[in-house]
């Protein structure tokens, strides 16, 4: 089960970057390095901390159609004691807009630990034992940030709350977002 779990990730992303809604990937890829970004903790230590970052998608132009984009971040997972070795990372769109200055657990937020939508959300199974970069699919969201159809407040990652399982580290400055994208014309 271990084994199918660590290659689990590596085979669905094969599959997703071999074929995105039907075309080979092809076109530009931009790689985008966060605005603003945040690793946010509670003061008590209660619930794991999590990452947000904010991404300017204006590198991909007006002309230009979004076929797969990923959130990839760099962080060391601790499993609790006796919990399984396969944790659920989980990226939502923050729904406030913040700044760097000025942002922690319970600001600028109405709900401690972010304003999120939990209705759109991205997922990815990872081993604890799995060496960074990690990623996430946000093509979804890239796609409605671009259109215009929500704000770009940036997002927030954090591991499932079913996961007994924390961040021992994030490394904000190693956060990107790449976008592979072709323009409308293109067959």
């Amino acid at each position: 089960m271990r084994r199918i779990a660590e290659f689990l990730p590596l085979s669905l992303a094969l599959l997703v970057i071999l074929s995105v809604s039907g075309r080979v990937l092809g076109g530009q890829i931009s790689v985008i390095r966060p605005a603003c970004v945040a690793n946010i903790q509670p003061g008590d230590r209660s619930q794991g901390s999590r990452l947000i970052a904010k991404f300017d998608l204006s590198a991909v132009g007006t002309d230009r159609q979004i076929d797969f984009a990923k959130l990839i971040f760099s962080a060391r997972i601790g499993a609790m004691e006796g919990a399984a070795a396969v944790v659920r990372l989980e990226v939502f769109p923050l729904t406030r807009d913040w700044e760097q200055s000025a942002v922690g657990w319970n600001t600028p937020w109405s709900e401690p630990g972010g304003d999120i939508d939990s209705t759109e959300r991205s997922t990815n199974w990872v081993t604890v034992t799995n060496t960074p970069p990690l990623w996430l699919d946000v093509t979804r969201l890239a796609r409605t940030w671009k259109a215009g159809e929500r704000a770009n407040y940036g997002v927030l990652l954090k591991i499932s709350d079913l996961t007994p399982a924390r961040f021992q580290t994030i490394d904000i400055g190693a956060v990107e977002l790449k976008v592979w994208h072709h323009a409308r014309s293109d067959p």
